[in-house]
């Protein structure tokens, strides 16, 4: 386990239950290059805007704004001061979707830390917009509508909301990887040495579908989430 990419295991000193941390490496550095990346092509987009845009610019004005559109949409009312976070997390998913095209890189979000930590600040948005909107008690009065005892399934409901809202991302990036992966063993089987000029063909059809299209397709789907999440709690 002391070898770079391997996963490390770290345990959590709780009372009466054995738990541990699992850490990997690559998706933590992987990560954080993104972010980097980010921060650059942000700063020199900014520096070099003109009243005249190249077609660079003009296409990141295009997104932003078919993103800024969708974002003011589903929020509705007061949505504009989410569009940065919506735009940003929509821009990172979908980077790091399309990270595994890289030979030899494999997406943060096919491991299952990443979305729950996406997911995790989605829910903290969401229910601070909605303590900062309605005030404390009445965001605690949402859990009780609309009859007090219904106080245990919304909170399930919520918590449930983080879970399928994180796992829809894992899940999707994730089998696209496994079935990909998949593919070349079972053609070579049915096949043998026929099945090469086949997967020549056919697998770069199949990397750029889950990579480029699913993956595209799964970012946006994961920000709209993200904000509806925060339309239905305000």
């Amino acid at each position: 386990m002391g070898e770079f990419g391997a996963i490390k295991t770290i345990p959590l000193l709780i009372p009466g239950l054995d738990v541990t941390l699992e850490i990997n490496p690559v998706t933590i550095i992987t990560t954080w290059v993104i972010c980097l990346f980010l921060l650059i092509v942000a700063s020199v987009v900014s520096y070099r805007l003109r009243k005249i845009p190249s077609r660079f610019q003009a296409f990141v004005e295009i997104l932003y704004e078919s993103l800024r559109g969708l974002a003011v949409d589903t929020i509705g009312k007061g949505g504009e001061k989410f569009v940065p976070y919506i735009v940003t997390l929509f821009v990172f998913v979908l980077i790091s979707n399309w990270l595994s095209l890289i030979p030899g890189l494999a997406s943060p979000t096919a491991d299952l830390n990443t979305c729950l930590g996406l997911g995790l600040l989605a829910f903290f948005v969401a229910h601070g917009s909605a303590i900062r909107e309605k005030g404390l008690l009445g965001y605690l009065k949402m859990y009780l509508e609309p009859f007090p005892f219904f106080l245990p399934l919304n909170v399930i409901s919520e918590f449930g909301k983080l879970l399928s809202h994180s796992f829809r991302l894992f899940g999707n990036i994730y089998a696209g990887g496994i079935v990909v992966a998949l593919i070349p063993f079972i053609v070579l089987k049915l096949l043998g040495g026929w099945g090469v000029p086949f997967l020549l063909l056919i697998m770069p059809v199949l990397k750029g579908f889950f990579d480029v299209f699913v993956g595209a397709v799964q970012a946006l789907v994961f920000a709209l989430l993200a904000a509806a999440y925060i339309a239905v709690l305000r």
